[in-house]
């Protein structure tokens, strides 16, 4: 299954402005407003969802850190044998070649 790059990164981008607008930075008219949010947050234990909201997007944080560097080292092993053992100028030949062929 081919990775799918930019879900994880509009994933990320939502939570992170549902939490801008919605956690962070709640849009209330007055004090008494903010402090009825952050009563409704304490009495329904909105801040153990919240917690785990964060933690989630943490974890698909990392699982697409770890993913893209091991992406990178595999292309950099590639490469470097590609380099020892073929020989770039090898590689160049065959490259134009399928390049032609294609288009």
């Amino acid at each position: 299954m081919a990775p799918q790059w930019n879900c994880v990164h509009r994933l990320l981008a939502q939570y992170r402005l549902i939490e801008q607008r919605f956690i962070i930075a709640p849009l209330v008219q007055s004090v008494e407003a903010d402090r009825l949010i952050e009563a409704t947050k304490v009495r329904s234990s909105l801040n153990r969802v919240i917690s785990g909201a964060e933690s989630a997007a943490s974890r698909l944080q990392d699982q697409f850190q770890w993913a893209k560097a091991q992406t990178l080292g595999l292309i950099a092993l590639i490469t470097f044998l590609l380099d020892k053992f073929i020989g770039w100028q090898n590689v160049r030949i065959w490259l134009w070649h399928m390049f032609q062929r294609w288009f």
